[in-house]
Order: structure tokens, then sequence, then C-alpha cells
């Protein structure tokens, strides 16, 4: 393998790293124009970054084991508020 053929490797398994579980996250959210957008645009990795900064989970409820019972997916704006 060339070095170019490396770097193309290492781009793909960069954006499989974090395409991946972007993906998941917003088909379980069912996140419609989240999932169509990442699915299609190769940027590398920076759209499914841009998308987990925005949504964040936030513990709701905790049972007396303090393990979580629920949790509420919330945008950014919302947590700094």
């Amino acid at each position: 393998m060339n070095k170019q053929q490396m770097l193309l490797l290492a781009i793909v398994i960069w954006e499989l790293l974090w395409k991946g579980p972007a993906l998941w996250k917003a088909a379980q959210r069912k996140e419609k124009n989240w999932f169509i957008f990442m699915l299609i645009l190769n940027t590398v990795g920076v759209l499914p970054m841009v998308y987990f900064l925005i949504k964040k989970y936030k513990k709701t409820k905790t049972n007396k084991n303090d393990s979580i019972v629920e949790t509420k997916i919330v945008d950014i704006d919302e947590i700094k508020q």
C-alpha cells in the first residue's frame, strides 16, 4: 500500500467510526432529516460530530440505586437554560 491508499483507508475508518454511531442514534430518535444528511454527505466525520454536540442526553429520573430510569434527549440550548 502506498501513502495515498493508507490515507484513504484512514479517512474511511475515521468516517465510519463517527458516522455509524451517529446514524444509529438518529434512527433510534426518529430524526429523519439528520439521518438522511449524514447518510448522503461524506464530511469526514464533521457532520456526525456536530450532531453529537447538538444533541445531548439529560438525566431526568433515577431510582434508589442512582441508575438512570428515564433519559430525555434535549438540544444543547435547553441545557444552557
